[in-house]
C-alpha cells in the first residue's frame, strides 16, 4: 500500500507567520545600522550589508506570500542567509566558534531544504535546532557579555547580536507555526464500495411478444363430401327400414 504523502506549510495569517515577518524585519534593519559608516570597502558592503538584508526581506517576503503552496521556494533566500552566517563565522577568529558555526550553518541547511521538500517528515527537528542555540546565546552568552563591565559590547556588535537573535527567533516561530497537509493515496478498495452505492443500470426492455397466429382448420378435401353424404343417406334408410 502506497504512503500518504505529507506536505508541510505555513499560514501567512497565523501568529507564527506574522512574529516571523517582523522579526527578520528587524533583523534586517539591525545589521543595516550595526554595519552604518562602512561603506568604503566594496566587498564588505555586498556580504555583510546587502546579502543579509536582501535574503532577510526575501524570505520573510516568499514564506508570507508562498508558505500555503510553495513553501519549498523560501530555500532560495534561506541560501542567501546560511552564506552570509558561514562566511561571517569564518572571519571569527576562534576555531571553535569557526567550526561549531559552520557546522551549524550547514545542518541548517540540510534539514531545512529536508523539511521543505518533504523529504523530513515532521518539523520538530527544526525546531530543536533552532531553540538551542536562541537559548544559549539569548539567555546565556549575550548575558555574560552585558555583566562584564571591563570589556563593553560596542555598538555595532551588540546590533548585530541583535539581528542573529532575531533571526534564529524567526526561524523557530516559523517552524513551530508550520501545519501538516496528508494526502491519501487512492486504492483499489476505496474504489470498490463507490461501485456498490453507484444507482443500478436501468433494467433492458423487453423483447417485443410476437403476434398470436389463430389456427386456421384445414379445408376438406373435395373428394371426402360426396362420400360423407352417401354415408348420411345410407343410414337414414337404415332408419326407416327399422322403422
Amino acid at each position: 500500500m502506497d504512503k500518504p504523502k505529507i506536505r508541510l506549510y505555513a499560514e501567512k495569517t497565523s501568529f507564527w507567520v506574522e512574529g516571523m515577518v517582523i522579526l527578520l524585519v528587524l533583523a534586517a534593519a539591525f545589521q543595516v545600522v550595526g554595519c552604518w559608516g562602512l561603506w568604503s570597502d566594496r566587498f564588505f558592503v555586498i556580504t555583510q550589508i546587502a546579502l543579509p538584508a536582501l535574503s532577510f526581506l526575501l524570505f520573510a517576503l516568499f514564506v508570507s506570500l508562498l508558505g500555503r503552496k510553495a513553501l519549498w521556494l523560501s530555500v532560495l533566500p534561506f541560501l542567501g542567509g546560511v552564506g552570509f552566517y558561514a562566511l561571517r563565522f569564518w572571519n571569527a577568529g576562534d576555531m571553535i566558534v569557526t567550526v561549531a558555526g559552520i557546522v551549524f550553518c550547514a545542518l541548517a541547511l540540510v534539514l531545512y531544504m529536508g523539511t521543505v521538500f518533504n523529504l523530513i517528515r515532521t518539523k520538530w527537528l527544526l525546531v530543536i535546532l533552532f531553540a538551542i542555540p536562541f537559548g544559549y546565546r539569548a539567555f546565556y552568552r549575550d548575558v555574560k557579555l552585558l555583566q562584564d563591565l571591563e570589556h563593553p559590547v560596542s555598538f555595532a556588535a551588540g546590533m548585530q547580536e541583535m539581528s542573529l537573535l532575531c533571526v534564529v527567533l524567526g526561524l523557530l516561530l516559523l517552524s513551530l507555526g508550520m501545519r501538516k497537509y496528508v494526502k491519501e493515496p487512492k486504492s483499489k478498495d476505496a474504489a470498490a464500495p463507490a461501485a456498490e452505492n453507484a444507482p443500478a443500470a436501468a433494467p433492458a426492455p423487453a423483447p417485443a411478444a410476437a403476434p398470436v397466429v389463430e389456427a386456421v382448420p384445414a379445408p376438406v378435401e373435395a373428394e371426402a363430401l360426396p362420400a360423407a353424404a352417401e354415408a348420411e343417406n345410407s343410414e337414414e334408410k337404415s332408419d326407416s327400414g327399422e322403422a
